[in-house]
C-alpha cells in the first residue's frame, strides 16, 4: 500500500498537481487530517509494509457533511482511495451522494488493496499475494513439524472474512487435504467424508494431514468445532491440532 501511495504522489506531482494525503481513511478526511505532501515526503516508502497513512473502516455515510466541507475547503478535484471492500463501498456512497452535494462531482478511483481479494470487478489486489505467501510459508512449517510426529492432523485457520481466496489458493499451493470456505457450502456429511479420507491416509506412508479453514466459512462449524470433531472421530487413529494464522498474514 505504501508503494502505491508513493507512486500516486509522484505521478501526480510530475503532472503538475498539488497532492494531499489523508490519514486514517474516510474518518481522517472528515476530521481534516489532510496534509500536502512533497516528492520527498514519500521517500523510503517503497519497501515498507503496513500503511504509513493509517487505515480505518469508517464509512462516509456516518460523516458525509464533514467530508463535503473538507473537499470544498481543500479544493479537492480528484480522490484516489487505496483499500479493500470498505474503500469500494465508501466511494460508492460518495458517488451516490453527488445528487445532494455538488462538491462530490469529482473524479474518484479505488485501488484494490486487501488480503481478502474481495473487491468487486477485480481479479487481484495489493496485499493478497503477500498474504498467500505468508500462509504458504506457515503451512510448510506446520507440515515440516508434522513430519516428525506421525498420525497428526493440523487444522489451519486463515483470514479473509467471507472470501475464501486465501484458504483456497494456499490449500492448492501446499497440497492440503481439504479447504473449507464460505462460497462452497458444506455440511456434516462432507466433514465425515474428509475424516474418513484422513483415516485411510494414515494407513499409507504419508501419516499426516492438513486442513484449511476460512475464518468465516460457517457460523457453527468453527475451528474449535472442527478440532473437536476430528479429535473424536480420529481417536486411536490420529490426533488433531489447530493453528490460527491471524495477522501473521499481514506482516509485510
Amino acid at each position: 500500500m505504501n508503494a502505491a501511495v508513493r507512486s500516486a504522489v509522484r505521478v501526480g506531482i510530475s503532472h503538475g498537481h498539488t497532492v494531499y494525503v489523508v490519514n486514517d481513511g474516510f474518518e481522517g478526511l472528515a476530521k481534516g487530517q489532510i496534509t500536502e505532501i512533497s516528492w520527498f515526503g514519500v521517500a523510503g516508502w517503497l519497501g515498507r509494509g503496513g500503511s504509513m497513512l493509517g487505515t480505518k473502516r469508517t464509512l462516509p455515510k456516518t460523516c458525509m457533511l464533514q467530508i463535503v466541507e473538507n473537499v470544498r475547503k481543500y479544493n479537492i478535484h480528484a480522490l484516489l482511495v487505496i483499500g479493500g471492500f470498505e474503500a469500494y463501498e465508501g466511494v460508492l456512497q460518495l458517488v451516490e451522494a453527488r445528487g445532494q452535494y455538488e462538491e462530490l462531482c469529482i473524479v474518484m478511483c479505488v485501488i484494490p488493496a486487501t488480503i481478502s481479494n474481495n473487491v468487486p470487478g477485480t481479479d487481484f489486489s495489493i496485499g493478497s499475494d503477500t498474504a498467500v505467501n505468508a500462509a504458504m510459508e506457515s503451512c510448510d512449517r506446520i507440515k515440516q513439524s508434522a513430519s516428525g510426529t506421525k498420525r497428526r492432523v493440523f487444522i489451519v485457520e486463515t483470514m479473509g472474512g467471507y472470501c475464501g481466496y486465501l484458504a483456497t489458493v494456499t490449500a492448492i499451493a501446499v497440497g492440503a487435504d481439504a479447504a473449507y470456505i464460505f462460497e462452497d457450502k458444506f455440511n456434516i456429511h462432507d466433514l465425515k467424508s474428509n475424516v474418513e479420507h484422513l483415516t485411510d491416509k494414515m494407513k499409507t506412508d504419508i501419516q499426516r494431514g492438513l486442513v484449511l479453514r476460512n475464518e468465516k466459512c460457517h457460523d457453527y462449524y468453527t475451528t474449535e468445532f472442527l478440532h473437536n470433531l476430528y479429535s473424536a472421530e480420529g481417536k486411536g487413529i490420529f490426533d488433531c491440532r489447530t493453528n490460527v494464522l491471524g495477522h501473521l498474514q499481514q506482516l509485510e
